[in-house]
Parts: structure tokens; C-alpha cells; sequence
């Protein structure tokens, strides 16, 4: 699946989420249970069943969409989230996304297809979340929140207690589909046949077992949710970076022959990963290795924090090393395993060793799997 047709999926599933849910197509009876929704639905209940669907975010709300047209006359009329939400009881939710559920298990199951899945994960995430904000915001389209709902001002705007929750529902969905990303990357780097299958079930009955909690109790389910979280929280930038390191390793080759744009280099950087601890980058970070007057500096951009760099004198000696996965960069004197370069550049390596000043050497074949031997 190329870039193009990835957002071209997540926005066909918000499109079909808010033609379905759009307001002026609820009746009279519809709006008053949106209302009613708005007003009594609890953090527990908006909060519990987030990680089943961070786990698996398709087979989550297939669930929730199945609970909620079989509420009427059982317990789960209790759940104000469920019973209550004409999001979740279109017939047609339930359908399309149990569909997209086997669609993007199906190629779990053997490590030939797992790529694909792979490659389409990101996708189902942010395709779950961007439905799971349309069940909330769609659900109270119809209703003007009061002046004490809000919480926190900050000049032109402000926030209220339900945008609070739905920045919480989105980074926990976040931290903990990145935790279950960096296992299944394993469970395929693993060379047992039938692990990738087994994952996967296990995945799907850990989803539904988390479900029926919350069906029974969303605050016992809600209690399980901020244990996982903070669970994966604590080791959530260790994995990220890894992450981002197998996407790119991984997806790079695949964007640079889709999108020959991409895999051209700039004239003054590169893209590059620190394969161990070195300096002030803790490994796989994602680095920028940039051309000066004086030398060459490497910098790490950090979100919300102050970026990092480390500068390298003229008179160093840099090589590139070619290699089969992944190409690298020999700092001397620095055992940092050297900066990885992706397959992006493949195709421009000559250039790269002109223009940023580099040293070519090659390396025999046995060396020329550099960059997957770890994680």
C-alpha cells in the first residue's frame, strides 16, 4: 500500500463515519439520546474501553458497535456510552468495520503477508482514533456545552473537561498501540512459523476479553486502561524510538520507489539513526546529519524540547559504508555502531559521498545486513 492510498483509507473511513452520523440526519428521537449522552455519560465509561481499541482499534469499535445494538432491555443499558449513542448503533459501523477487521488481520497470520499488516498499522490506528472522536463529537454535535464546562482558558480559546478527555483518549491510544507495534515487529523477526498467528489471536482475545470487562464494569475497565498506560508509558520513548527506526528501515525502500521524490537527498542533510548510545542520543534516535563551514553537525529535533547537536571538525574522517539493509556513516574514534541510513537513499549514495564530503568503503557481503541484527 502506498502513502496515497494509506490516507486515502483513513479519510474514507471518517467520510463514512460522519455521513452516517451527521446531525440532521438523527430524528427526533436520535437527538434527544445524543443529549442525553452528552449529559451522563462518564469519564469511566468514555475512558474504559480505550485499551482494547488501542490494542486492536478496528476489532474494538466492531465491538462497541456490536454491544451497543444489543443493548436495549440488558444490563448494558446502564452505559449511557453504549445504550444511549446513535453513532454506535448505525448497523452499518458494525458491518463496515468488522470488515476492515479481517481485512487487516488476515495478512497477520504468516510472516510472508506480515508486512503488509505492518505497514497498515499506523494506518488503523489513526483511522480508530479519527472514529472514535467522530462517536464522541458526533454524539454531542447537537448540544452547547455550558460556560462552567470549561476548565482552562488561554486567550482565544478555551478547554473544556471533553476536549481534556479526548487529548487523553488519543495519547493513550497512541502509547499503547506503539508497545503492541514494537511486539508484533519482534514476533515477526522471530523465526517460529506460527508466532505471528498466535500473536494475533492472542491479540484479538485479549481485545475481547477487555471488552466484556468493560461491558460488565467500565470502572474496573477504566482501572485495567490506566494500569496498561502507565505500564507502557514508563518504557514508551525506549520503544518509540525503536519504532520509528523499523518504519523507516522497513517502509523506506518501499516510499523511495513509490515516491522517487522521497528518496532524493537535500544538498545540505540526510536522515540518519545513531545505532547505539552516543554523545547525547540515546539509540535509534532519529538524527539530522547536515553539512557545515567548519565541518558537519548531527542534531536531534525534539518535540517540545530543545533540540540536540554535536558538531564535527573538517579534519575528521568520515566514511560511508554501502550495505545490503541499510548503509552507514563510520565515525572514528566513537563506538556508536555508526549512523544508519535507511534504503531511501539507495539509488544516491555516490551523490551523498560528493556532496556531504564523505568517504566511500565498501564492505564484503557477510556485513551486508548491518542495521536488522537488533532493536
Amino acid at each position: 500500500m502506498n502513502l496515497f492510498t494509506a490516507k486515502l483509507l483513513v479519510a474514507a473511513v471518517g467520510l463514512i463515519s460522519l455521513w452516517s452520523f451527521q446531525p440532521d440526519r438523527l430524528d427526533q428521537h436520535d437527538r434527544a439520546k445524543a443529549n442525553r449522552l452528552t449529559e451522563t455519560v462518564t469519564a469511566s465509561e468514555w475512558l474504559g474501553p480505550l485499551a482494547p481499541i488501542a490494542i486492536s482499534p478496528f476489532f474494538g469499535i466492531t465491538c462497541l458497535a456490536g454491544m451497543s445494538q444489543i443493548a436495549e432491555g440488558t444490563f448494558l443499558e446502564n452505559n449511557q456510552f453504549i445504550s444511549s449513542n446513535p453513532v454506535l448503533q448505525n448497523p452499518y459501523v458494525f458491518w463496515i468495520f468488522l470488515t476492515l477487521t479481517l481485512l487487516t488481520s488476515l495478512p497477520r497470520l504468516t510472516k510472508v503477508s506480515k508486512p503488509i499488516a505492518q505497514a497498515l498499522d499506523q494506518v488503523e490506528t489513526y483511522a480508530g482514533i479519527i472514529t472514535l472522536l467522530i462517536i464522541r463529537i458526533a454524539a454531542s454535535s447537537s448540544h452547547e456545552p455550558s460556560p462552567e464546562t470549561a476548565v482552562l482558558a488561554m486567550g482565544l480559546f478555551s478547554l473544556t473537561t471533553e476536549t481534556l478527555l479526548c487529548v487523553a483518549a488519543v495519547f493513550n491510544i497512541i502509547v499503547i498501540n506503539t508497545i503492541k507495534f514494537f511486539l508484533e515487529i519482534l514476533a515477526w523477526l522471530t523465526p517460529v512459523p506460527a508466532v505471528d498467528a498466535l500473536l494475533e489471536a492472542t491479540n484479538k482475545s485479549v481485545c475481547g476479553c477487555l471488552m466484556a470487562i468493560y461491558a460488565y464494569s467500565p470502572l474496573t475497565a477504566t482501572v485495567i486502561n490506566l494500569l496498561l498506560f502507565f505500564a507502557c508509558l514508563v518504557v514508551f520513548r525506549w520503544i518509540h524510538r525503536r519504532v520509528v527506526y523499523a518504519r523507516h528501515v522497513f517502509l523506506d525502500p518501499i516510499l523511495a520507489q513509490l515516491f522517487p521524490s522521497y528518496g532524493v537527498p537535500s544538498h545540505s542533510h540526510i536522515q540518519v539513526f545513531n545505532q547505539r548510545d552516543w554523545g547525547p542520543f540515546p539509540a535509534k534516535s532519529k538524527l539530522l546529519f547536515e553539512t557545515t563551514d567548519d565541518g558537519w553537525r548531527i542534531t536531534q529535533r525534539r518535540f517540545l524540547l530543545p533540540t540536540k547537536s554535536v558538531l564535527l571538525d573538517r579534519s575528521t574522517r568520515i566514511e560511508l559504508v554501502p550495505g545490503l539493509f541499510t548503509s552507514r556513516i563510520l565515525l572514528p574514534g566513537v563506538d556508536s555502531g555508526g549512523l544508519v541510513l535507511t534504503r531511501r537513499y539507495i539509488h544516491h549514495l555516490d551523490e551523498i559521498t560528493k556532496q556531504m564530503n564523505l568517504i566511500r568503503r565498501d564492505e564484503p557481503e557477510e556485513k551486508a545486513s548491518y542495521g536488522l541484527n537488533s532493536f
